[in-house]
């Protein structure tokens, strides 16, 4: 099976010294979490019908779980200053 969401990655090699050095695209959504990625169903990632303003889409989804995982970490942090 293929990934439905396909890494951006860009490699640069370096003349002379043949390092490589790889890098993702400003506008990639690399460090965005995957939704559905084993779904039979993968999500549109074009607006449907019944979804108007496109709040169903790959990328938005990706977004909004990123989000919910990040403030999740924050939330749960203990405050050390309360001992």
């Amino acid at each position: 099976p293929r990934s439905a969401y396909p890494w951006d990655i860009v490699v640069q090699k370096l003349p002379g010294s043949g390092a490589l050095f790889f890098d993702k695209r400003d506008s990639s959504q690399f460090d965005y979490l995957t939704v559905n990625e084993t779904s039979n169903v993968q999500p549109s990632p074009n607006k449907a019908e019944d979804d108007p303003n496109g709040i169903n889409t790959p990328e938005r989804l990706g977004l909004e779980a990123t989000m919910c995982n990040q403030n999740f970490s924050q939330q749960i942090l203990k405050n050390s200053t309360s001992l």
